[in-house]
């Protein structure tokens, strides 16, 4: 179980290309796993003379003894540049469920469903009603900040920067699994 001491250091599986689903084989020998699952970033918009980032998406932080041998998991995409809605990701065994839906523009912030702990993505900044906002930061995710203007977003999960011309997109979520023996 999770408390058990380590008897050799933990695997790490990264899955951090939107799609799927992928298949992860459980390593045999592992007893317990922590997953980190965080869903797409929504793109940064502009319109007039405004711009807006886009939300970044949820995370969902979770550890339990690994009962099955295989877990289907989805990465969600970055939202398009543009005020394009990211993908939501997720991992599930049969026994846990843990999954993060994706930021959308500066209206809703993805979130994270089925963890130990859950974890709401972080809101883009400007918006589409004040004038002059001309330049506006991607919402952070758990993995870092969000893009700006038309810089995309890096940190996994993170908001595209929006700008009244020249948008970007959100990045991809991700699927972190540590496998513990």
């Amino acid at each position: 179980n999770a408390t058990q001491p380590l008897s050799k250091a933990p695997k790490t599986t990264v899955y951090d290309t939107a799609g799927g689903p992928y298949t992860h084989n459980f390593d045999p020998a592992a007893r317990w796993a922590k997953v980190i699952v965080t869903g797409g970033g929504g793109g940064g918009a502009g319109v007039s003379n405004n711009g807006y980032g886009g939300s970044a998406g949820g995370t969902a932080i979770k550890q339990f003894d690994i009962a099955t041998a295989t877990a289907d998991i989805v990465v969600g995409a970055g939202g398009s540049a543009g005020g394009g809605t990211g993908g939501d990701s997720s991992d599930a065994d049969g026994t846990n469920s843990i999954s993060a839906t994706a930021g959308v523009s500066t209206t809703a912030v993805g979130q994270g469903s089925g963890g130990d702990i859950n974890i709401d993505g972080g809101y883009g900044n400007g918006d589409s009603t004040t004038a002059g906002t001309l330049h506006a930061s991607g919402g952070a995710s758990y993995w870092g900040g969000g893009g700006k203007s038309s810089i995309t977003a890096v940190a996994y999960g993170s908001g595209g920067g929006g700008h009244r011309s020249t948008n970007s997109a959100g990045a991809s979520g991700v699927v972190v699994i540590e496998e513990h023996f």
